[in-house]
């Protein structure tokens, strides 16, 4: 096995609306850190080849995520099936429309084009024999369910770690499950938040793909949102990974394997008219009698999404990857997931395949959340409310991962 890595700086040079909190209006003020696209390289000795692009952004949907593959595709001369495409999920960022209206944010995206397809060629050319090695890193202290308040904050984040022996320094790859947003709605610097922090942190070249944390966050572990704060929740996973109990992984990256599989969903519409305004006032008086500052960001975020102007029908074009590595496989959904529902997907399709499976989220498009199946009423959460597809489709995409592990095998 080969492994290669590369990046590049993607922060915009120009102020730009910023992606992740409704209630932000402001555009960008500056830069509190770097912006990156992360690119890691493997190649097994049959001759086949993965290429894992991060991106610190919120999210790429569907058609921004193509342009990417193709773009870093023919830098590499490779086909567009060997590229990957995940985002970290950072909310200090900025928004990025795909195609784009306004000429500066396009101005944008064709450096982001641009800057991806460098990586992913200094990365593929920079590949080098590697030995790789895994540890199961749980970290404690950084993210709360944070729809159980303060008696989820005591929660072990799962975190899989490879440690890549390339001749120097090791490179990481792995995987966290956390909304990365120590830093609030008033912050209106761009930042790679948490997972920069943690790249930092380890003091190496790192991939850190984010998992399934609809409902985890540090909600209830920060003590505030600022740059201190960041490095010191940014040094936990780092230390963990840092600390770990090794063990030799030979059969990573062995044969690499890829398969996407795409499909389209009716964007849901979600309450109307009466049954909307109900649910708002029902809303409001939980939020009013809320004595929680950081419980009441539910409430806060809830009313927020039930405020958003009311979406046209539309039909949406979605795209789920998997990616063999030989002795795990990485499942990619475009959508934010619940923890719990991720571990019992994980937990079916590791039955399935013989071998670990990873779900890694904001990957191959940008979604929101992936609801939960249960009707909507006043008391679901946020992430059902800020769902854009019918509880149904939760049985679908699941079908469809199930199909693209199956795919693999």
């Amino acid at each position: 096995m080969k492994a290669g890595f590369a990046h590049r700086d993607i922060t915009p040079a120009a102020s730009m609306k910023m992606a992740g909190f409704d209630r932000r209006k402001a555009p960008a003020a500056g830069r509190l850190d770097a912006l990156q696209v992360s690119a890691l390289v493997l190649c097994d000795e049959q001759d086949g080849v993965l290429v894992l692009l991060g991106f610190d952004l919120l999210g790429l949907n569907t058609a921004l995520c193509d342009a990417v593959r193709t773009a870093a595709a023919e830098a590499c001369g490779l086909a567009p099936e060997c590229i990957w495409v995940s985002a970290t999920h950072t909310h200090s960022g900025p928004t990025l429309p795909y195609p784009a209206q306004d000429a500066g944010v396009a101005a944008y995206i064709e450096e982001l084009l641009s800057r991806a397809a460098e990586a992913a060629a200094e990365a593929l050319a920079a590949a080098v024999p590697a030995a790789a090695e895994f540890a199961d890193a749980p970290v404690r202290g950084l993210t709360s369910l944070r729809n159980r308040g303060r008696a989820g904050s005591d929660f072990a984040m799962p975190m899989p770690v490879f440690r890549l022996h390339c001749g120097g320094q090791p490179l990481y790859f792995l995987r966290i499950c956390c909304h990365p947003t120590v830093l609030n709605e008033q912050n209106l610097l761009y930042s790679a938040d948490l997972v920069g922090r943690i790249r930092t942190a380890l003091g190496a070249d790192a991939l850190i793909l984010n998992g399934a944390c609809g409902d985890l966050s540090t909600r209830f572990t920060r003590r505030a949102s600022d740059a201190a704060e960041l490095e010191r929740l940014g040094a936990l996973p780092a230390q963990a990974a840092l600390r770990a109990a090794y063990t030799s992984a030979p059969a990573f990256g062995s044969r690499l394997r890829c398969a996407h599989r795409r499909f389209s969903l009716e964007r849901w519409l979600g309450p109307q008219g009466e049954e909307r305004t109900a649910l708002m006032a029902a809303v409001r008086r939980k939020a009013d009698a809320c004595t929680d500052t950081q419980a009441l960001r539910e409430y806060d975020s809830i009313l927020a999404v039930l405020e958003r102007p009311v979406a046209a029908p539309q039909t949406r074009q979605l795209c789920i990857s998997a990616a063999h590595l030989g002795s795990c496989i990485l499942l990619g959904i475009p959508f934010e997931m619940d923890h719990a529902d991720s571990l019992s997907l994980e937990s079916r399709l590791t039955a399935l395949a013989g071998c670990p499976v990873y779900l890694i989220c904001y990957t191959g498009g940008a979604e929101s959340y992936l609801p939960s199946g249960a009707p909507l009423t006043e008391n679901s959460t946020y992430e059902d409310f800020a769902a854009l597809f019918s509880p149904e489709s939760r049985a679908q995409v699941q079908k469809y991962a199930e199909e693209c592990v199956r795919e693999l095998l």
